[in-house]
């Protein structure tokens, strides 16, 4: 069937089981990366982004040492959501968008406009000091495009 000219859609860790939740390595830079793969044959997708929310629950016993970051299926673009900021806080429950300040100063999440949505999804979360420890708990991806 055609595509609606414009519509969202979701794809959710929830929809790959098994795959959560993934350990943060304590003060490791390769940290941890998980993947959500959107197939290109689930064609209610939009093939051309036009607004992108990533929702992102992490725990953590100290959000300053984390970097957080989303690439994009091609790895062309990586938007930093979180780049050590929050200090001794716990958590991070944020769903990043246009309305949510990203910790990136060269990318923003319109960085994704005009790109597809097709193939894997990468989020990253890296510990970069020693003595607190996390995990990625689950993310999802609300896409908005034609």
């Amino acid at each position: 069937p055609a595509s609606p000219a414009n519509h969202a859609r979701i794809v959710s860790s929830a929809q790959f089981p098994g795959s959560m939740p993934v350990a943060i390595p304590d003060n490791d830079a390769t940290g941890a990366s998980v993947t959500m793969a959107v197939d290109p044959a689930w064609t209610w997708f939009p093939d051309n982004i036009t607004n992108i929310h990533v929702g992102v629950r992490i725990t953590h016993t100290w959000i300053g040492d984390l970097e957080v970051s989303l690439a994009n299926p091609a790895g062309t673009t990586t938007v930093m959501l979180h780049d050590n900021t929050g200090g001794s806080a716990d958590d991070i429950m944020t769903v990043y968008d246009l309305a949510t300040s990203v910790d990136d100063t060269t990318n923003t999440m319109t960085s994704f406009d005009g790109q597809t949505t097709a193939g894997s999804w990468t989020l990253r979360a890296v510990d970069s000091s020693t003595g607190d420890t996390g995990t990625i708990v689950d993310w999802i991806l609300f896409v908005e495009g034609t």
